[in-house]
């Protein structure tokens, strides 16, 4: 059960990787990798003057048992590194916010980070004889908190909204249930338990409505909460829901998308657009392509867009792909949607800039065993403009062989982290859309740069930097974990870097938050 999220592009398929590497191999020959024991940050300019500016949290490991080792005996706790660009000061140590004892399960943030609810349960080396899980209700300034006893639940996560913390997971009888808190004391402010053990129950980016998805039926509920008001869809029955309903990303949305197939053809796909009030009911035809038998659709980041890529049962002798389409989320029904199409290549989009103005193209080639030989056999990257609705290529992405890229949130400029095909080394680099052109923030040998991951703060002046650490090296980490991670903040105008996690921390590769 989870909120609706952006879905940008983030790490790429190992069959895309496998492909580059293709490249790679046809490229001038690199200079031999090697994995050093210093992390790649270390080699751009080290400062301890850099104001931060995002509240960074995250979960990391320490050796809390005094085994020796950092492991998965430890407790894993939650930290943050608070926004400081405001007060002119340079960043502070990272805070511990959970409580000694416990294990923190998942976290999430308020808005504006000034607060954070989390769920726990004591620690493998905790004496507490209960094992029911907790919610913790942290505020950042001060560390204050509020714990709320979740006995009944066996699974819990939580989302934090402006007005509630919503609690979903399982109670003993293994039944969905929501839950909302009041954030300030943790209060129930509503309940409701679903009847169904399969219910796939999502919230708006809002928290103000609540969607139940029953596969085996098609079925679809929505209610207002936190009163949890039933919703009176008015879904036409021309067709039957094939795929779960996605709520938009845009907060001012409140409306969500699913696909049907028409009742007299399953082989015909539409998308409904609904509104969270159930009145409004776009309906969009999707183009009929032969032999699909599958159709997925997704928000574009902001929710100015809906897209849709359709899969044939059977590949196509010819190298031939349905298209992807692309339909304006405010047009009205007469508004025809994009169709994009390349010839002997699957394209995909990944990652949308702000406002959703342009869209990351990846260009696969299809596999078949009539390939013309002039058609290349490695992916291409193309940008998207959704103003002209034209695709161009993006030369300076066959430079690197990316691993994650990121739009900035206000910039048409992508983070990416990955390995140089110029030189062999990984890094992190920034590639301006509107020019091509492909600049070096970071570099190192160090083949472990790509395990760890990239986050811009919200300015698009820093990216937060997820990489391998020196405490084993140094002697501060002993762990039978792999490799330690450590957060930097990269400050993208002046190169220079500055560590977030404390030595001695295993940071958690899958959970970090920035505000």
């Amino acid at each position: 059960m989870t909120r609706a999220k952006n879905s940008a592009f983030h790490h790429l398929s190992g069959g895309v990787l496998l492909a580059f590497a293709l490249l790679a191999a046809c490229s001038p020959a690199a200079p031999p990798t090697q994995t050093a024991s210093t992390p790649s940050a270390t080699d751009a300019p080290v400062t301890e003057d850099i104001a931060l500016h995002a509240s960074v949290f995250f979960l990391g490991r320490t050796d809390s048992s005094g085994d020796g080792q950092v492991s998965l005996s430890d407790e894993v706790a939650l930290y943050a590194n608070v926004r400081t660009v405001d007060t002119d000061t340079v960043s502070e140590p990272s805070q511990r916010l959970s409580a000694e004892g416990v294990n923190v399960l998942q976290f999430d943030t308020a808005t504006n980070g000034e607060a954070v609810a989390y769920i726990a349960q004591p620690a493998p080396s905790a004496t507490n004889e209960s094992n029911s899980l907790v919610l913790e209700i942290v505020q950042v300034s001060d560390l204050s908190s509020t714990r709320v006893t979740l006995t009944d639940l066996t699974a819990a996560t939580a989302q934090f909204f402006e007005d509630a913390i919503w609690v979903s997971g399982y109670n003993a009888d293994g039944m969905p249930l929501l839950r909302g808190l009041n954030p300030t004391n943790g209060e129930v402010i509503g309940e409701r338990v679903f009847e169904t053990p399969t219910a796939q129950i999502t919230l708006d980016p809002s928290g103000q409505w609540a969607l139940n998805f029953m596969a085996e039926t098609g079925a679809v509920e929505v209610f207002s909460l936190p009163a949890f008001e039933p919703v009176a869809l008015e879904l036409p029955s021309t067709g039957t829901i094939v795929d779960a309903p996605q709520w938009s990303p845009s907060l001012d949305g409140e409306r969500f998308v699913t696909l049907f197939a028409a009742a007299n053809n399953p082989a015909n796909f539409g998308l409904w657009i609904v509104d969270a009030e159930g009145s409004d009911v776009q309906a969009i035809d999707l183009p009929d392509y032969e032999g699909v038998n599958r159709v997925s659709a997704t928000w574009s980041d902001h929710g100015e867009y809906v897209v849709t890529t359709a899969r044939q049962a059977a590949p196509d002798p010819s190298g031939s792909v349905p298209p992807i389409t692309i339909i304006d989320a405010a047009a009205d029904a007469s508004t025809a949607p994009v169709s994009l199409q390349e010839a002997g290549f699957r394209l995909s989009v990944f990652g949308w800039s702000s406002g959703d103005a342009f869209a990351l193209v990846l260009k696969q080639p299809v596999n078949t065993s009539n390939r013309e030989s002039s058609i290349p056999v490695f992916p291409e990257f193309m940008l998207y403009n959704s103003a002209s609705q034209q695709l161009t290529p993006l030369e300076s992405m066959a430079q690197v062989e990316p691993q994650t890229a990121k739009w900035s949130p206000t910039e048409t400029r992508l983070g990416i982290l990955g390995q140089s095909l110029l030189d062999g080394q990984y890094g992190v680099y920034a590639l301006s859309a509107a020019e091509d052109t492909l600049t070096t923030l970071l570099s190192s040998f160090d083949t472990g740069l790509t395990q760890g991951n990239i986050y811009w703060t919200q300015d698009g002046a820093q990216v937060i930097v997820l990489a391998p650490s020196t405490d084993s090296a140094q002697g501060l980490i002993t762990t039978p974990l792999g490799t330690p991670f450590a957060l930097f903040v990269l400050d993208v105008a002046s190169e220079a870097v500055v560590r977030l996690s404390p030595e001695g921390i295993a940071v958690d590769l899958y959970n970090v938050n920035v505000q």
